[in-house]
């Protein structure tokens, strides 16, 4: 088949000029009220204060405002903060562990099980990430490594649930890049960004005067029309 028969194949299998306009995929508003977040990130105790201090005060936000708090189990780093706070404030703390972390070699404190108000127990980290999902009805990620990256596309791509992102000194910067990027070049639906957003303080991440998120775009960021050139 010649080159000019397959691009006038393709255009036509895919229908793109029938592509929506720019202004039919504008992130839009939607108000979602939460009785649970599960709140992803990192469990390292050699970070810098500032990060466990904004754990703190996603967890007492959570709390004062009685959002029962999801998060993997344990006293330890960033997710020890955040539960913590979150208990102090009068909310509850359901942990979500596995069973090698219940190991006794793993150390698990009296600490750890004073903490969880409920403690659920899962056969592997998948089933892990299963739960944590299926017990929220949106979630938080604060700045975390591989396994908090993981868990967020984990989310993105298998639940249609809001996720809000503290990116806390830039933390996401490029991740927020990287997913405007591939709505822009057709990898990602713009659907799945109306999902998500992203914040720079923890008081910015549920309305101050509701107990609801506010999907909003930043900057009013729209999907530019689709270049049929950049598609073949």
């Amino acid at each position: 088949m010649k080159l000019g028969s397959l691009r006038q194949k393709l255009f036509s299998m895919h229908s793109f000029d029938q592509r929506p306009s720019a202004a039919a995929v504008v992130l839009e508003r939607q108000e979602v009220s939460f009785k649970s977040l599960a709140v992803f990130c990192s469990c390292s105790d050699k970070l810098e204060r500032a990060n466990y201090d904004a754990a703190a005060a996603v967890g007492h936000i959570i709390g004062t405002k009685g959002i029962d708090l999801v998060y993997g189990g344990g006293s330890m780093g960033m997710m020890g903060a955040v539960a913590s706070a979150c208990k102090k404030a009068g909310g509850k703390v359901i942990g979500v562990s596995t069973k090698q972390f219940m190991l006794p070699e793993m150390g698990r404190s009296k600490e750890d099980e004073e903490l969880e108000s409920e403690l659920l127990v899962a056969d592997s980290m998948l089933e892990r990430k299963k739960l944590m999902s299926e017990k929220c009805d949106g979630v938080v990620v604060l700045p975390g490594g591989l396994g908090t990256l993981e868990e967020i596309f984990y989310v993105l791509v298998n639940y249609e649930m809001p996720v809000i992102v503290l990116n806390l000194n830039g933390h996401y910067d490029a991740l927020n890049d990287l997913l405007k990027c591939s709505v822009e070049q057709g990898f990602i639906g713009s659907e799945v960004f109306n999902r998500i957003r992203f914040e720079t303080e923890p008081d910015q991440l549920l309305d101050p005067d509701e107990d609801s998120y506010l999907a909003t775009a930043s900057s009013a960021w729209t999907m530019p029309p689709m270049q049929l050139d950049d598609r073949v």
